[in-house]
């Protein structure tokens, strides 16, 4: 059995004011926000993002902004990164936020969230309403999160014109985007709130503790249940 996190939804939340971090910090209003989070290396994909930002950005009949967010785990990828942003002219469009204390405002502050290698700010975004592309790193048979095109959009390539394809709908379909959004928050309440995870953790070591322990196996539980046992 599987546990997924928890999801704070009093702090994730969708933002009930017009105050968006991100165009205080970077921007005028008015512009699609596109966001991929994570440290800054190899393995987070940032320049997959920077490929497909690239494509959306010359073709995109709207405003579009890239935000990559994360501490800078990989120094020599990050310079590549910026190099790639200054020599093909998207530094207009391309920003390089750090890490972030207040990721759920920014989380908040976005349109879209861009994740290729998965985590748990998947679900927060989704906590956020926002509309999660999901790609290249899970099937339509093993995604639990993502119902594609109902809770977020799935990609099973590593394609860059497939990343920019599903960005440019989403960017122009502002109703398609409330919609998307509504429906993961929903996903994300009935599943993955702080009180549902509690009690599915508690059903968990309820089986466990009612199944024969063998000689040879080993059960950890909590001590805040071994207490009340």
């Amino acid at each position: 059995t599987m546990l997924n996190d928890a999801v704070d939804l009093d702090m994730f939340k969708p933002k009930n004011s017009h105050r968006n971090v991100l165009i205080r910090d970077f921007l005028p209003s008015g512009q699609i926000l596109i966001g991929i989070v994570g440290r800054i290396e190899p393995l987070k994909r940032q320049l997959d993002l920077l490929h497909a930002a690239e494509q959306v950005i010359r073709q995109s009949t709207n405003t579009v902004c890239f935000f990559i967010i994360g501490r800078i785990h990989s120094r020599q990828y990050f310079k590549r990164l910026k190099k790639i942003v200054g020599k093909r002219g998207l530094g207009k469009h391309v920003f390089f936020t750090g890490g972030r204390d207040d990721m759920p405002q920014v989380l908040a502050s976005l349109d879209i969230l861009v994740s290729l290698s998965g985590g748990s700010v998947m679900f927060e975004a989704m906590a956020c309403a926002k509309t999660v592309i999901s790609a290249g790193f899970s099937t339509v048979q093993s995604a639990v999160h993502i119902q594609d095109g109902r809770t977020g959009l799935l990609i099973t390539s590593r394609r860059s014109a497939e990343l920019a394809h599903a960005i440019k709908k989403i960017a122009n379909a502002p109703d398609l985007r409330a919609r998307i959004g509504n429906e993961a928050r929903k996903w994300v309440q009935d599943r993955l709130s702080s009180t549902v995870m509690v009690d599915r953790t508690q059903q968990l070591y309820n089986r466990l503790l009612q199944k024969p322990i063998k000689a040879n196996r080993q059960v950890f539980i909590p001590s805040h249940l071994r207490a009340s046992m």
